[in-house]
This record gives structure tokens, sequence and C-alpha cells, in this order.
């Protein structure tokens, strides 16, 4: 079998994840796609897949490339359900502005620690904490409650810290 290069497993693994969306139109009426909504998702797809191939590059260690994957999938699903639903009351509504501050505070994370897995692990801590802050503040604010939502993506971002401090640990090595 011919190895693919990374842009085009990217291009692939785009396509295909949108195809499900336009098979979709054709059996329901509940999916309801333009033109731009399939180019945003193209975009973001793309970008998690480019994340994740320039993370993997960055270590061959088996548990910095879950972690990484972990975390570009986070980051894909953050920013897709705030744009396609919202998290707060739904997506035209402007407090959920602040949840596009959570990928980039991660992002910023992550080139202060030049993705080493330590400072990784120690950015997705700081991101779970961030999504917290976030959830608690929206709570407080009397503008809904978010808990089981944000709790799903700080557990995302824990594990993926987790493995990267695994990443981070030497392994013994077998005699």
């Amino acid at each position: 079998m011919k190895h693919r290069s990374a842009a085009q497993r990217i291009f692939v693994i785009t396509m295909i994840l949108l195809s499900v969306p336009l098979v979709a139109m054709q059996f329901t009426t509940e999916v309801n796609w333009n033109a731009g909504d399939f180019m945003v998702a193209a975009i973001l797809i793309a970008g998690a897949l480019c994340t994740y191939e320039f993370m993997i590059l960055k270590s061959r260690q088996y548990y910095y490339r879950i972690a990484a994957g972990l975390s570009a999938l986070s980051f894909l699903l953050l920013v897709w359900v705030n744009l396609a639903v919202g998290i707060i009351g739904n997506e035209g509504n402007p407090a959920n502005l602040v949840y596009f501050g959570i990928p980039i505070a991660a992002v910023v994370g992550a080139l202060i620690s030049r993705f080493k897995p330590t400072g990784m692990s120690y950015t997705l801590i700081a991101t779970a904490l961030l999504q917290a802050a976030i959830a608690l503040t929206v709570y407080l604010a009397g503008l809904g409650q978010i808990f089981i939502l944000s709790a799903g993506f700080i557990a995302i971002w824990l594990v993926a810290a987790w493995f990267f401090r695994k990443a981070a640990t030497p392994t013994p090595s077998l005699p």
C-alpha cells in the first residue's frame, strides 16, 4: 500500500468528514448546510488535522501523540459547538465570544512552552482551569448552567495534560 503525504491524508479525512452532513442532507431536513457552513467546517477540520500533524513532528513518543490528538480534537469540538449552536444560549449570543479565549490561551501556552511535553501539560491544566472559571462566571452572571458541557471539555484537557506529563517522564528501558 502506498503511503500518503500529510497533505493528502488531511485532504482525504476532511472530505470524508464533510461527506457526512452532505449525505445527511439528502435524507433529512434537520441538516441544512450552505456553502459557508461547509467552508467553515473544512477550515476547522483541516486546521485541527494540520495542528495534529505539526505536533506529532515534535515527538515520536506514543503518549505525546495521544495528547496531541486529544488537544486538537478538543479545540475542534469547542470551536465547532460554539459556532454551530453556541454554548451560552445560541450562536448569536455575544457572550459566546469569551469561549474563543480558551483556544487562544492554549495556543499562547503551547508557543511559550515550544510544544515541550511538560510545558504542554501545564498549558492544558491552565486551559482546564480557564474553562472552569468561564463556566463558573457564566453561572454566577445568570447566563446559564453549562457545567456538564464544560466538565466534558475540562476532562479532555486534563486527560491530554496527563498524557503530556507521561510523555515527559522517561520510561525505563528494558534489559
